[in-house]
């Protein structure tokens, strides 16, 4: 009987461990936000997010299809998630697999000026979430 239960738990584990093609990631650091022309203001910066490199895609918390898009590049290093330079928004995620570090910088137009991001955060894995798919 002990035996079935330690192959059940090792099964168990080896699901549950980290695929190199599948990872859940949750990042915390600090933001730099710049409108127009005025001073940066530094704030607190969170970003969870699944990488599915089978289906070339990643999404943000819960993974809906309006949380999910395709990954810019799947073989970069690091990891470039996110490079997006059209309608007047630039938009750049990198996150290198060996550091757990995630750049993200993006640049908008709105009413009231640009708005310029650049964040930087320490990862650790988390939970991964699948996803439908990248739009």
């Amino acid at each position: 009987m002990k035996q079935v239960a330690l192959v059940i738990l090792a099964a168990a584990l080896i699901a549950a461990a980290p695929s190199p093609n599948r990872f859940g990631e949750s990042c915390r650091g600090f933001e730099a936000i710049r409108i127009g022309n005025g001073q940066p203001r530094t704030l607190p910066y969170r970003l969870d997010f699944s990488v599915d490199l089978t289906l070339k895609s990643y999404c943000y918390a819960y993974c809906r299809p309006d949380q999910t898009y395709p990954v810019a590049d799947p073989v970069s290093s690091p990891l470039k998630l996110a490079d997006l330079d059209q309608g007047g928004e630039v938009r750049r995620i990198a996150f290198d697999r060996k550091t757990a570090r995630l750049v993200d910088y993006q640049v908008f137009e709105t009413p009231i000026g640009k708005i310029e991001r650049r964040a930087n955060a320490d990862c650790v894995l988390t939970a991964f979430h699948s996803m439908e798919q990248a739009r």
